[in-house]
């Protein structure tokens, strides 16, 4: 399974975006985790 992306964002959040699955077309789903911080992202993620 990939690594979660993690981006900073402009407000000063983490966000940590992972694909859960696919549409019958094959597009993406994904889902976006927010935390104060790396940890907090990951912790809500799992």
């Amino acid at each position: 399974m990939p690594r979660p992306k993690k981006q900073n964002r402009s407000d000063g959040r983490y966000e940590l975006k992972r694909t859960i699955g696919h549409n019958a077309d094959g597009t993406k789903i994904q889902k976006s985790f927010y935390g104060i911080n790396k940890d907090d992202a990951l912790r809500r993620f799992h």
